[in-house]
């Protein structure tokens, strides 16, 4: 079911949230993963690979689900499933699985590219302190 606005023009929700402190964030945050390869329209026969950023995705999203939440505290319900829906279908919903796709990618690295010997010195001096430290 597609939802329709009850006003052929969008109803002004207001100034757009400053989003630069959360997208700075979590850039830092992500040093070295932020950037990832992305398809833009995989059912394209030779599709374009862009660079995307997580940090700049997961702001976008932020960013269009406030602007839908203004409409919603402002009474205008309807105008505020309109724009989730919309925002969804036309940018948010392929941003979100292109975040989570990279961050699962980054969690596999990070336990399945491991050193075996390196985890297992790892374990063994884990499990030799459990031994030896008494408890507090």
């Amino acid at each position: 079911v597609d939802f329709v606005p009850a006003d052929t023009y969008e109803t002004d929700a207001g100034p757009d949230p400053d989003l630069d402190v959360i997208r700075e964030s979590l850039a830092s945050l992500l040093d070295g993963v932020d950037d990832f390869h992305e398809v833009f329209d995989p059912y394209d026969p030779s599709p374009d690979v862009m660079i995307a950023r997580v940090s700049d995705d997961v702001s976008a999203i932020v960013a269009s689900v406030a602007h839908g939440l203004a409409h919603h505290r402002a009474g205008r319900i309807g105008e505020a499933l309109w724009w989730w829906q919309f925002s969804y279908v036309s940018s948010w919903g392929a941003e979100a699985s292109g975040v989570l796709r990279a961050l699962q990618s980054v969690v596999s690295h990070d336990r399945l590219d491991s050193d075996a010997a390196h985890t297992q010195e790892i374990e063994r001096i884990a499990a030799a302190d459990e031994i030896t430290v008494p408890p507090v």
